[in-house]
């Protein structure tokens, strides 16, 4: 799963090399699983708005576009739909705050979660 978006996301920063929608500048959603992905992202740092989709590979084609693409199963109030599908947020998201996007591409529509966190969250590795 990969993210294509506008000017304002980009990784290490948006200021150093921001996507504007170029699929080669795409990147990848980290798997956790299978079938589900997650994105962190700094505002600030990676992400400052929001306009981006999701896209099953690094380029167009496969595409998941809101509103029916996704069921918010936590945090939906953090993000709305454009007219074009794309994700926008409801609201300023606050800079320095880290901003975790898991999906689930096994459900139809896929399943969305969306969290807040004040520290980068950290993962144990599985044996």
């Amino acid at each position: 799963m990969w993210v294509i978006g506008n000017d304002k996301i980009g990784f290490p920063s948006y200021a150093q090399n921001n996507i504007n929608w170029t699929p080669d500048k795409a990147f990848n959603l980290v798997p956790l699983t299978d079938t589900k992905y997650e994105l962190i992202l700094l505002v600030g740092q990676n992400v400052n708005g929001v306009n981006f989709k999701f896209f099953g590979q690094k380029g167009w084609g496969l595409e998941w576009k809101g509103p029916g693409a996704y069921t918010a199963k936590e945090g939906g109030n953090y993000i709305k739909y454009a007219s074009d599908g794309n994700f926008n947020a409801n609201a300023t998201w606050p800079s320095g705050t880290y901003m975790v996007m898991t999906v689930e591409t096994s459900t139809s529509p896929n399943e969305l979660w969306v969290k807040a966190l004040n520290e980068l969250p950290s993962y144990e590795m599985g044996e």
